[in-house]
């Protein structure tokens, strides 16, 4: 349109050749008036404000000039400068915006293509961070279990140390860390825990130190309880019976099995021999019908009517088993590790909340419960205990679970020669519920900023 102004002044000049000077004085106002409007307009305008609102402001300032050109031929060439300074005026502020216009979609690119590499180096941020922590899960139980392993038996470093406390925090974390996995969906590190933490409270790592922590705080006969006095004869009534009347109806005056067990299902009588047998007889007719040759001495007997299963210790304190009806000729020990280092004087196979264990004790003091996985019929396998760890309580002569009470019954025999029965807590899950209680989670000489910070120090996720 402004284009259109530009062409029409220029036909018009060629056609006003004529007019007087006091009429271009006249129009000179005209130029003025252009020059009034083209200063302001380009003291103010922006590319948006000409198309949009300015732009009849510009052909104001045209078409005054475009008067004083056409009525004035002595002002056209003045007027017509003007209008091309306003046309390149009008160009210079159209590019500079254009030019404006195409930075800013760059620098908006720019900062779309940062806002892209920013939000995804956060996502590999947040990726890192989150594998850190499930890292740290992964790794905390390993963490928890070498903090226990470690931690003091000696009485006066667990209160100096207040292990009695952290080993509470250990076992408590040990349970969040596995809510925490939960959450992350974390299943093959939370097979992992399920895996340690089992081995851990049967291994006897657990469950030793929180008999010391137990009888650091003056609690040991909540574990160990030795609060009367019995005779070998009242003690495991059943067993001495049926040992009794085996020798009596079988053997020659003078001669005694070394042990004896009896199968009330199948009417056996197993009878372990000091010759290195183990003789099986019919409980009713006492009749001999099979033998079983060792090569060492059998000191204790037991059978497992639903496995037909003898286990068996020897003399030595190793401890095995006899797969009867299927390979009686085969008599496989565990691990040298799980020998009880002297003549073993019983053992006995129970169930307990579902779960199977191997009670066997050895003369020198030790006794151990074991926990049977489903590996424990193969040859040469170690089995994982808790160990009796009080080496004060005299030989032990017998020992049995008792099932009315959860406890294990065991006979000794003081160096003095008085013979004691202690009621013995094996089960690491109980004794340490039990601690939790009598501790109440306030040990007397830990203020209460202290046990704050002993819970937060623990903390490793």
């Amino acid at each position: 349109m402004m284009l259109k102004y530009l062409i029409i002044s220029f036909l018009i000049v060629l056609s006003l050749q004529g007019l007087s000077q006091d009429t271009c004085l006249y129009y000179q106002r005209y130029i003025d008036k252009g020059d009034s409007i083209f200063k302001k307009l380009r003291t103010d305008t922006k590319f948006e404000k000409l198309v949009k609102k300015d732009e009849t402001k510009f052909a104001d300032a045209i078409n005054a000039y475009n008067t004083a050109m056409l009525h004035c031929p002595a002002k056209a060439q003045e007027a017509r400068s003007k209008i091309l300074e306003v046309f390149k005026y009008i160009e210079k502020v159209k590019k500079e915006a254009i030019d404006k216009r195409n930075l800013a979609n760059f620098l908006y690119r720019v900062a779309d293509t940062a806002k892209a590499a920013a939000i995804a180096q956060k996502k590999i941020a947040d990726t890192a961070k989150e594998n850190a922590y499930k890292s740290n899960l992964s790794n905390a139980p390993y963490k928890y279990i070498r903090l226990v392993k470690d931690g003091p038996k000696d009485k006066d470093k667990i209160k100096r140390d207040s292990f009695d406390y952290k080993l509470i925090a250990y076992c408590n974390h040990l349970v969040s860390v596995k809510d925490s996995m939960n959450t992350k969906k974390m299943n093959t590190a939370i097979d992992t825990l399920n895996s340690l933490v089992e081995n851990l409270y049967f291994n006897n790592d657990l469950y030793e130190k929180i008999y010391f922590c137990l009888d650091a705080n003056g609690w040991k006969s909540s574990v160990l309880d030795s609060t009367f006095k019995i005779s070998g004869a009242s003690l495991f009534a059943e067993k001495i019976k049926i040992k009794s009347l085996a020798e009596k109806r079988i053997l020659p005056p003078g001669k005694k099995f070394t042990s004896a067990v009896l199968s009330k299902n199948q009417h056996l009588l197993f009878c372990a021999t000091e010759d290195n047998y183990i003789v099986v007889y019919n409980d009713k007719s006492f009749n001999a019908i099979d033998t079983i040759a060792l090569g060492t001495k059998i000191t204790a007997l037991d059978y497992d009517d639903n496995s037909n299963t003898i286990f068996f210790g020897t003399v030595k304190g190793d401890i095995g088993f006899i797969r009867y009806n299927i390979d009686s000729k085969n008599q496989p020990v565990y691990d040298f590790e799980n020998s009880l280092g002297s003549q073993t004087t019983a053992i006995e196979f129970f169930k307990y909340k579902d779960l199977s264990f191997l009670l066997a004790t050895g003369i020198n003091s030790k006794a151990t419960v074991f926990e049977l996985d489903s590996n424990y019929l193969v040859s040469n396998n170690k089995i994982s205990g808790n160990i009796l760890p009080d080496k004060e309580i005299g030989s032990i002569n017998d020992a049995k679970f008792d099932a009315a009470t959860h406890m294990v019954m065991l006979q000794t025999t003081s160096k003095s020669g008085i013979q004691m029965m202690y009621s013995w807590n094996p089960f690491t899950y109980e004794i340490l519920e039990k601690f939790k209680k009598l501790l109440n989670f306030n040990p007397p000489n830990i203020s209460a900023e202290k046990e704050k910070n002993i819970w937060t120090e623990s903390k490793f996720y």
